[in-house]
């Protein structure tokens, strides 16, 4: 029996001695890490992300100070919540990430459906433009004409005004010559 309550005995300093060991051993590691996050430049330089973890650390550090062999049921349950947190904070993260990605493939397709519009429109503008430009040719000729035709029209006028003043001067020119050879004629 006495042999049985050795064993015991020793077994239970052993597990006692691990959990203040492992107690020690957590402890100094966060209080390393806390060191390290409070050494890269202060609240100041510190992301959210850093931020929360100097918060949670610092939590599992006073907690795994203040507790000691018996308090190890605690600790495990909020390393259990803190980590079922962030799985959920994952999860959420994934699902936020799926919604960008498909916010952002919506996006992209929009802006492709938008390229292919434009372009379109481009294209009905460049016909539009070259149905101006021969419109505004034809013009351009129609007027051309028009000013040839105006330069012409009084040469012509001028020429046949011309015409009509040396006939209407031949007329009684002509006359007298007719009368006169008649005259000559009928004296002969």
């Amino acid at each position: 029996m006495d042999a049985i309550v050795f064993v015991g005995l020793s077994l239970a300093l052993l597990v006692a001695v691990t959990v203040l060991v492992h107690q020690m051993r957590l402890r100094r590691a966060l209080q390393a890490l806390l060191r390290r996050l409070l050494d890269t430049g202060g609240y100041t330089n510190m992301t959210r992300m850093s931020l929360g973890l100097l918060i949670a650390l610092s939590t599992v550090l006073a907690i795994v100070s203040l507790g000691g062999c018996g308090k190890d049921e605690r600790l495990a349950q909020f390393a259990r919540e803190a980590a079922d947190r962030q799985a959920a904070q994952n999860r959420e993260m994934s699902r936020l990430n799926r919604e960008v990605a498909q916010g952002t493939k919506r996006l992209v397709e929009a802006d492709a459906q938008s390229r292919t519009e434009l372009v379109a429109l481009q294209q009905d503008l460049r016909a539009d433009q070259t149905e101006v430009n021969r419109g505004r040719d034809r013009l351009e000729a129609e007027r051309k004409e028009i000013a040839a035709q105006r330069n012409r029209d009084p040469v012509v006028a001028n020429a046949i005004d011309g015409v009509g003043l040396i006939v209407a001067c031949l007329v009684p020119l002509l006359f007298c010559w007719f009368l006169f050879r008649r005259v000559r004629a009928g004296s002969d």
